[in-house]
């Protein structure tokens, strides 16, 4: 099996480049949340009379404007070039595996091999945080928040702590942190399992080396593979069974849950243990 060919320095690499990508957004995000907090507050402030709201002016064209000024406020505020300098990072991911599997597998994996699949992952990314996903997440609630209060005709101070609640959190940061948190993470470690799931298709691979540490809080089924090291294709749907049979119990004192609902032989490499997994999932001979 391939497995002992390849570097654990390589194969490691990726948990590196995950925490510290996942990091280094999380971070600027953070940092720029009271910046965008204030940013909103002054949109609030056109529609005040003092300390109470207006909805006078209500409409169509002011539900436009309040849009664009809120997606404004997320571009002069540097969130938008954070995830530029994000999206950096699948290539980093492509870098690697193409290393990996040279090693490892003995294959070169063409430009025209991974790139089809590179830009459907970059495009996904792109929705889920620069579009529809963050305009779910953030724009929207922001937009509710205001509109609602502007209608009611609230306090300006009021509103005001609504906005703090939902910018900024309380601890563990605002929508837009938590949000993009999740979403960063799953985004890099899926675009690995689909780089993996595309080398096991074009050259029909039988293994998967399934390898990462086990911690506190590490899922059961995920402690059960990495004891296991290798999990044949072909024992596959059985673990996938396993998991889905013991959902709420434990394995050997580990919770055996967090798990994408639907995971099937062909969406494992990209799901591997579940919601933001820290596992990978590597195919070899």
């Amino acid at each position: 099996i391939g497995q002992d060919k390849m570097n654990e320095k390589l194969l490691n690499f990726i948990f590196v480049l995950i925490q510290e990508a996942n990091d280094k957004l999380l971070k600027n995000v953070q940092a720029s949340e009271e910046e965008i907090l204030e940013a909103v507050l002054k949109i609030l402030r056109k529609y005040s009379k003092g300390d109470l709201l207006d909805g006078d002016d209500v409409s169509q064209s002011f539900l436009n404007k309040l849009d664009q000024d809120l997606n404004r406020v997320l571009s002069t505020n540097g969130y938008f070039d954070n995830v530029d300098n994000f999206l950096v990072n699948f290539d980093l991911i492509e870098a690697n595996n193409k290393k990996l599997h040279k090693q490892g597998n003995n294959l070169i994996l063409s430009p025209s091999l991974i790139g089809p699949y590179k830009q459907i992952a970059l495009d996904y990314t792109v929705n889920n945080l620069k579009a529809a996903g963050i305009n779910a997440a953030f724009t929207a609630p922001v937009r509710k928040i205001l509109l609602d209060n502007i209608l009611l005709g609230s306090s300006l101070s009021d509103v005001q702590k609504q906005l703090e609640g939902l910018v900024l959190g309380s601890g563990s940061g605002g929508s837009l942190s938590r949000y993009v948190g999740q979403v960063a993470r799953d985004a890099l470690s899926q675009y690995d399992g689909t780089i993996q799931a595309v080398v096991r298709n074009r050259y029909d691979l039988q293994n998967i080396r399934y390898v990462g540490s086990i911690v506190k809080g590490s899922r059961g089924q995920c402690k059960k593979w990495t004891e296991m090291g290798v999990i044949p294709f072909g024992q596959l749907q059985a673990e996938i069974d396993w998991v889905n049979a013991r959902l709420g119990s434990t394995y050997k004192g580990y919770r055996i849950g967090g798990w994408i609902t639907g995971t099937t032989v062909d969406t494992f490499l990209m799901f591997r243990g579940g919601w933001r997994c820290r596992h990978r999932g590597v195919v070899v001979r």
